[in-house]
């Protein structure tokens, strides 16, 4: 388990706001990691029968023991394609301070070893801007990008062709991980990730099956499979980093995260029920909070 700081509610005033909300990209990157990961059997409360086949799952995020964002994965998979949506915004006090939003949906193929992206979107709204990134697969390693505003208005540079191509984009990366645990392949690998803006590896590490126990937070409780995740930025980083500060927790930079999964429903998948990583103001946690068979899936794809 990674190390972790408290935070008093009042001082979560004190966090500069352009830097808290530069982590929660990462918050919904990685609560879509969705796949099958061995024989694990705990507990849950979904309301009624659920299918594993399109599930809406309810997330809550803390920083610091605080509630400051609520996300919505919804998400379909089948023998042949994938698609994943999650939706994310700002709660509490926290929305007033920083009324934030995003929306981000991927879909492509699915075979034996490997997800296949074929098109990637994210909307972001801070207060009145809005910030979009389309991502397009050609099938044989290349990647076609759309961003508003482009990456200079960032003051970054643009990630060059060579560094974009064979890369995924952040969800089908993480669903990709636990669809390879599901075919025998563990969790332990690189992914090359590209968001439109920048590139970075996640670097996935098994390390075996714990216990969680039941807490007002979330309604799973049970045993699940636990995977570190850490980061490797590579290109696309504002040339200015003072906001990485944020991330700060010691003397090796960016602390890994860790990312518990298990099944909830009779016979489906293992979806992540928690999430744990850490700021330099506090902890960040991320419970499953709700369940439901997701009925509009098919009309949104």
């Amino acid at each position: 388990m990674v190390n972790t700081l408290t935070l008093p509610a009042t001082e979560i005033l004190l966090v500069p706001l352009s830097s808290a909300r530069r982590f929660y990209p990462l918050v919904f990157a990685l609560v879509l990691t969705v796949g099958a990961a061995g024989p694990v059997h705990g507990s849950a409360s979904p309301d009624g029968p659920i299918s594993p086949k399109a599930l809406k799952l309810g997330y809550g995020v803390y920083l610091g023991g605080v509630h400051i964002l609520d996300a919505t994965l919804r998400l379909d998979v089948t023998r042949d394609t994938y698609w994943v949506e999650v939706a994310t915004k700002a709660e509490g006090f926290v929305a007033r301070m920083m009324p934030w939003e995003t929306r981000a949906e991927s879909g492509g193929d699915v075979n034996a070893t490997a997800l296949h992206p074929q098109r990637h979107e994210t909307m972001s709204r801070w207060r009145k801007k809005v910030r979009t990134v389309t991502l397009s697969y050609d099938g044989k390693g290349a990647v076609t990008t759309a961003t508003k505003p482009p990456p200079a208005a960032d003051d970054r540079d643009a990630v060059p062709e060579r560094q974009r191509r064979n890369t995924v984009d952040p969800l089908s990366g993480v669903l990709g991980v636990t669809h390879a645990v599901a075919a025998g392949q563990g969790c332990n690998r690189a992914v090359p990730v590209f968001d439109g803006r920048r590139r970075y590896d996640l670097l996935f590490t098994e390390t075996g099956r714990r216990d969680l126990a039941k807490t007002d937070y979330s309604v799973y409780a049970g045993p699940a499979l636990l995977c570190r995740v850490a980061f490797k930025p590579i290109a696309g980083y504002p040339k200015k980093r003072e906001n990485s500060r944020f991330w700060q927790s010691g003397p090796g930079g960016r602390p890994p995260a860790d990312l518990w999964l298990a099944p909830v429903t009779a016979g489906g998948p293992p979806v992540p029920v928690r999430l744990e990583t850490a700021s330099v103001f506090g902890s960040i946690l991320v419970h499953l909070r709700s369940i439901q068979p997701d009925t509009a899936t098919a009309a949104a794809k």
